[in-house]
């Protein structure tokens, strides 16, 4: 019988055929993935809109939340998180334009198109993705209890009963009051910003707060805090919901893809560095 290259030529077209078909078969899982990962992180892939406007970017921050946002003694926009959109605007080479909201709005305002992105600490929930695209962590948090009376000890959810609890409306602090501690026997209250959570506890309307760590600290540091006291952390809240994102709705993918490169950039630049040790004693990134 013939033979060529050593091969029988039945054999020698069988082996050729089973390349062919595992590469298929590997091209075709490939392809799967990327479509899967393109539809996990992007969901709008298919979106061809320009990431960046041609007359620059209306970014929101909360109002009111030092040291993220807040307006000094002059009357200016100051902020982490305000220098940190006008560093990702710098990065991508156009126009910022900062609006200051309550925390409540901001969703809505940019399903309006009212704002392009959030600079606000938002964390990624599944109810927030159906409608929202979400960048890299741009900073990490945890939250914790603020006490007016130190004879409050540390407040966990097997001794809240009874104990009137101050929160932000909207946030993840106020989901986990309602999830874990409400039912539970706490009495929560909710305010529209964190200036309203502090005067609440100021005034003695609640016993405690919850907030984030960051605010948190800050107030405590101020001569405001000096007179109240850490009344222990929260441990049930999940890190991805601590984790600090900047937002764009699900049809800007693209433009959360261009933040991502600017974050990067003000990173190896050492800008974000910088930045971050303005505001905080440690890289918390």
């Amino acid at each position: 019988m013939h033979r060529r290259n050593g091969y029988f030529p039945a054999v020698a077209e069988q082996n050729e055929l089973q390349k062919r078909y595992l590469f298929g078969a590997f091209a075709a899982a490939v392809l799967l993935w990327l479509t899967v990962q393109t539809a996990f992180f992007h969901p709008d892939a298919e979106n061809t809109a320009p990431a960046v406007p041609e007359d620059g970017l209306t970014v929101l921050v909360e109002e009111q939340y030092p040291p993220f946002s807040y307006a000094d003694e002059k009357g200016e926009l100051k902020g982490f998180d305000v220098e940190v959109a006008q560093g990702i605007c710098r990065e991508l080479g156009t126009a910022c334009r900062i609006r200051p909201v309550q925390f409540e709005r901001i969703i809505p305002l940019l399903e309006a198109g009212e704002a392009d992105l959030a600079v606000a600490g938002m964390g990624m929930t599944p109810e927030r993705r159906e409608k929202l695209a979400f960048s890299e962590v741009y900073y990490r948090s945890r939250s914790f209890f603020i006490t007016r009376d130190p004879d409050v000890g540390l407040i966990t959810s097997a001794n809240c009963r009874g104990l009137s609890i101050g929160v932000q409306a909207g946030t993840v602090q106020a989901a986990s009051l309602a999830g874990v501690f409400e039912p539970l026997g706490a009495k929560v209250r909710t305010y529209e910003d964190f200036p309203a959570v502090i005067r609440a506890l100021e005034e003695g309307e609640v016993s405690a707060v919850l907030t984030d760590g960051l605010p948190g600290y800050s107030f405590l540091k101020s001569p405001e805090g000096e007179r109240f006291y850490i009344g222990g952390s929260v441990d049930d809240i999940e890190s991805s919901l601590t984790q600090a994102r900047v937002t764009a709705l699900r049809t800007r993918s693209s433009l959360i893809g261009a933040v991502n490169r600017a974050i990067e950039s003000l990173k190896e630049k050492g800008d974000y560095q910088v930045l971050n040790l303005r505001y905080f004693s440690f890289i918390n990134y």
